[in-house]
């Protein structure tokens, strides 16, 4: 009974690049979205502490907006999941890259919807849909860049991934916290992500959005 959104990816032309965010989840383990990573790309590479790594695509999710990448003997700290559940006006904070710079936005989570892929990428999968708060910093003039992102909660765990927005709206949608969990189970990803630390108690000194 969820409401249905629809949203059309486009695919890039032979000379094109595209940009997005991914986040580590395990040990050489990166958890995006499917329309930053997905079949039609010729390479994938992330920068991991300013240098340029290869990714393979571990796993396309058929329906939702999900992609595993995987490195060798390259990651970063991992995040952990959210098992917990999420209540309406909760609060989110997502955080990306657009224009290549980081970002971010608080959010208020209003309910949840089936978001429709169709173009480039084609599946239904279900999906949060959150009212934009604020902007970090409020200078940020788009959110492009910042798809494949992570959506902390409040505790510093991962409840989504930013997947689309709705700039008229003024609305975020993330990946739904059922489909990242079903996705650590398969890939047994569990344990890392259940022994991580959160976001909050490894963050030391003030972090700055502006710079």
């Amino acid at each position: 009974d969820d409401p249905l959104i629809s949203v059309s990816t486009e695919p890039l032309s032979s000379d094109e690049m595209a940009f997005g965010t991914s986040f580590p989840i395990a040990p050489n383990n990166w958890l995006t979205a499917r329309h930053v990573a997905n079949g039609d790309c010729d390479r994938v590479v992330l920068v991991v502490d300013g240098k340029k790594v290869r990714a393979t695509i571990a796993y396309l999710h058929p329906q939702a907006d999900l992609a595993l990448l995987k490195t060798k003997n390259v990651s970063g700290p991992v995040l952990p999941l959210e098992t917990g559940a999420i209540a309406q006006n909760d609060t989110g904070y997502s955080f990306g890259y657009p224009n290549e710079k980081l970002g971010a936005t608080q959010d208020r989570l209003m309910g949840r919807s089936r978001m429709e892929l169709s173009g480039e990428i084609h599946g239904t999968g279900p999906v949060l849909a959150w009212a934009e708060v604020a902007r970090y910093p409020d200078s940020l003039p788009a959110l492009s860049g910042m798809s494949g992102g992570p959506v902390f909660d409040t505790q510093g765990k991962i409840i989504g991934i930013m997947v689309a927005t709705s700039v008229r709206r003024g609305r975020i949608y993330t990946v739904a916290p059922e489909i990242l969990q079903a996705t650590e189970q398969s890939f047994a990803l569990s344990d890392a992500s259940a022994t991580a630390e959160p976001v909050s108690d490894v963050t030391t000194g003030n972090v700055s959005l502006s710079d």
